[in-house]
């Protein structure tokens, strides 16, 4: 029944020209329409399938900055734990530095009490010397002074006896 009615429209529009034409600019438009939708559709997914790859090259870049940023905050970290423990290091130089200023100081600090102390006990001990020099010298001066008297005396009776 199909191809009757193929048959019967093919003998209508082969006796009216015109209608011929127009069926034929018809189908023309028609497959114009149906060829351009396809190239349509093919550029469209062809564009897709270009911002896919543009999406895909753009995830790419981005999770390899993403890694040269973990990277480079792991290196920042790890700096980090390098100069605290430089730091602590340094600290414990410092400490172990003081502490042995801090007992230098000390030694020192003793010594010079040990010494004062002793140069207290020479002064004293040399007070001590001074005053018995003096009543030495002052026991001279008597027996120097009785030596005198009996010298004195010695030397009038020697007088008085060569007279």
């Amino acid at each position: 029944m199909l191809e009757e009615a193929a048959v019967h429209t093919a003998d209508g529009l082969a006796a009216e020209p015109m209608l011929l034409a127009v069926v034929v600019i018809a189908v023309a438009l028609i497959v114009a329409a149906v060829l351009v939708s396809r190239e349509i559709r093919a550029a469209k997914d062809k564009q897709l399938e270009v911002e896919s790859n543009n999406n895909r090259e753009k995830l790419k870049l981005q999770r390899e900055v993403e890694m040269q940023r973990l990277e480079i905050d792991r290196d920042r970290e790890q700096h980090k734990i390098e100069d605290r423990q430089q730091r602590a290091k340094t600290d414990a130089e410092m400490m172990a530095l003081q502490r042995q200023t801090i007992e230098a100081s000390n030694r020192s600090t003793a010594a010079i009490e040990a010494m004062s102390r002793l140069m207290d006990t020479h002064n004293t001990r040399l007070e001590v010397s001074q005053d018995r020099s003096r009543a030495m010298g002052e026991q001279i001066q008597d027996v120097h002074a009785t030596v005198h008297a009996i010298d004195n005396n010695v030397q009038d009776l020697a007088d008085a006896l060569l007279k």
